[in-house]
């Protein structure tokens, strides 16, 4: 049986959390300081205390899959939670009085996949759609004037399971094999609780057959395909079955959830105004990580982008999936852009891509460093790739004067060095060692030279296509390293990551960074617009053929 943990010594006055990677929650300080990395939250979520029932914490565990940077909000404090932000409010949502819950009076509020048992939503004033985890919250909704509409329940969403089975649970029920209990003591700390949650899903996740009386445990069962045998279904909160064409007279195996799973998914992207992952989202485990994100097919992909660049990013997107073989996944740091080009942007270009935008218009705003004048503070954000893109172990980065023809999983498999970097070395002179490159780009050379430990022979790189391995510059700190040397002495992104990697980066082959007019190798896997002279831009560019065959 899983033991039930007593509350822990954490502060629960710690009201505001940040998911980060692995699923974890971490409290931060309910302050209006500014968020890590000076990134604000994509949205709020709920969080716990005084409940009595870990179902109600599997259900944030569940939709915190497709919302890798939210911040969370304990659902008896939801009328402070952050009007400018997002609010996802899933689950039971009882009267005030009831397990503390307050709903919000204004603000970004969204209900998605919610049950409602009491009648406190009668006169509540709501004006968008909301979403009900079952038919009897949506009938009950309706009948007091409210727009509501059946979705289903986040924990439709966890991804099959097609590994080896082992074990035989009864959940709260009297039933053969490990007695094991969703009955917590109103005192745990949210930290314990969501321990014991992410133990219990892998529990069940890898279990031969599992019968319980608990809702929340029989729905991530249905989705990791462990058979289940659903004892004594409440009509009402069970009513979600139903609708899932889920017979509980019989041990439920092999219901496919995958409509149900895209129209939960569909809502929320209405409901936020961003696409969502649809195929396998991840699942935050600490010993397992799902095939979506972890398998050698997938090919992350990087490039930083503003107003000035944007129009044109459909150009890079477009040649890396029509010549990268297997999936491909683009983040998308985003400055200062208006909401057209980021719809514009979140439209794949073909089925086996996905499009992450990272906002970053708010970030290094105090930031003056040394640019060059054909660029933007957007070149800056890529100093910031280990902390956005917590869940990524390993990202090809692209500035957005590339096209692709060739296919970057060749170069997704490459390795790189023991400071996590692989790039093309510099060509021109006085690009080629860092004493050069600090003395032609910093604002105080001198200064840099006598304070900085840099090697002045060390060879240089060009940032601009970089293969990178962020759990290396996670663990060497690169960010802290990075917004230090910007903030000292107005480095830019060019400088910082040479001065990193002092000359230890892995040397990529010169077809994987064509500098256009300063190299002609005979393959071209990357073309490289380096300069102020663009393709969509400048007549007569060498090699522009190569951009207009992928421009539509």
């Amino acid at each position: 049986m899983v033991p039930r943990r007593q509350g822990g010594g954490r502060d629960e006055s710690m009201r505001r959390m940040v998911l980060t990677r692995r699923g974890r929650l971490v409290h931060l300080p309910h302050t209006d300081a500014a968020w890590p990395t000076g990134r604000p939250p994509e949205c709020q979520l709920i969080a716990y205390r005084g409940t009595g029932n870990l179902g109600d914490v599997i259900q944030t565990v569940a939709i915190s899959q497709l919302f890798p940077h939210a911040v969370a909000v304990f659902r008896d404090e939801m009328d402070k939670a952050d009007p400018t932000i997002p609010l996802i409010v899933n689950g039971w949502i009882g009267n005030s009085g009831d397990r503390g819950v307050r709903l919000p009076s204004g603000g970004e509020v969204r209900y998605c996949g919610i049950h409602a048992p009491h009648d406190h939503f009668r006169s509540y004033k709501f004006q968008g759609v909301i979403g009900a985890r079952d038919p009897y919250t949506e009938a009950k909704l309706k009948r007091y004037g409210l727009m509501s509409e059946f979705i289903g329940c986040a924990t439709m969403l966890f991804p099959r399971h097609n590994g080896p089975r082992a074990g035989v649970y009864s959940v709260d029920c009297d039933g053969p094999g490990k007695q094991v209990s969703h009955g917590i003591s109103p005192g745990m700390s949210w930290d314990d609780q969501w321990e014991m949650a992410m133990e219990l899903l892998d529990l069940y996740r890898r279990a031969e057959m599992v019968h319980t009386s608990r809702l929340h445990a029989a729905l991530p069962c249905i989705a990791f395909g462990t058979p289940v045998v659903i004892v004594r279904p409440d009509a009402a909160r069970f009513s979600i079955l139903a609708r899932l064409h889920v017979n509980c007279a019989q041990p439920v195996v092999g219901v496919d959830l995958r409509a149900a799973r895209e129209r939960y998914i569909r809502f929320l992207e209405s409901a936020v105004g961003y696409r969502l992952p649809i195929v396998s989202p991840r699942f935050p485990n600490l010993r397992c990580a799902s095939a979506y994100d972890c398998a050698s097919s997938v090919v992350h992909v990087c490039t930083a982008t503003d107003s000035n660049f944007a129009p044109h990013l459909d150009v890079l997107l477009r040649s890396v999936s029509e010549n990268t073989a297997g999936t491909v996944k683009f983040h998308v740091l985003a400055r200062g852009l208006p909401d057209d080009m980021k719809r514009g942007l979140l439209r794949p270009a073909s089925p086996k891509t996905t499009v992450h935008l990272v906002d970053t218009s708010k970030m290094l705003m105090g930031l003056s460093p040394k640019l060059l004048p054909h660029t933007s503070l957007a070149t800056m954000d890529r100093i910031l790739l280990p902390a956005l893109l917590p869940d990524v172990s390993k990202v090809i980065y692209l500035d957005g004067d590339t096209v692709v023809p060739g296919d970057l999983s060749a170069l997704y498999r490459q390795e790189t060095s023991s400071r996590g970097i692989a790039a093309k070395s510099s060509i021109l002179p006085d690009y080629r060692t860092l004493g050069k490159l600090v003395r032609i780009w910093a604002r105080d050379p001198s200064r840099v030279l006598s304070e900085v430990r840099i090697d002045p022979a060390a060879s240089c790189f060009n940032n601009g296509v970089m293969l990178l391995d962020l759990d290396i510059l996670r663990a060497h700190r690169f960010v802290d390293i990075a917004l230090d040397l910007a903030t000292k002495y107005g480095l830019n992104d060019q400088l910082i990551f040479n001065i990193y990697a002092a000359g230890d980066y892995a040397r990529l082959d010169a077809s994987w960074n064509v500098f256009v007019g300063q190299d002609a190798p005979p393959t071209k896997n990357i073309i490289h617009w380096v300069g102020p002279r663009k393709p969509w831009s400048v007549p007569g560019v060498p090699l522009a053929e190569f951009w207009r065959r992928y421009c539509r």
